[in-house]
């Protein structure tokens, strides 16, 4: 299983998110989104949660705020045992 977090918002630079990134000592890699994959996600908020199974289906998507961290555990959890 992969983990990779993905910046989508407009106002910050690849540089600001990888010292963001570096800063909090996050040991998974980072990226830009594009345009394209924003619309093809539907994003609407810059603080949204997928978890893509290895063909691309969305398998949980959250907004801000939203499922606690045992949900999260519990969910790569399973994602990783298939």
């Amino acid at each position: 299983m992969n983990f990779l977090a993905v910046g989508i918002d407009p106002s910050e630079s690849a540089d600001t998110l990888r010292a963001y990134h570096a800063d909090q000592g996050y040991p998974w890699p980072a990226a830009i989104g594009t345009r394209q994959m924003i619309e093809n996600y539907r994003v609407i908020s810059t603080s949204i949660k997928f978890a893509l199974d290895r063909n691309g289906v969305v398998l949980y998507h959250r907004g801000y705020g939203v499922g606690p961290e045992q949900g999260w555990r519990d969910l790569l959890q399973q994602m990783a045992a298939s």
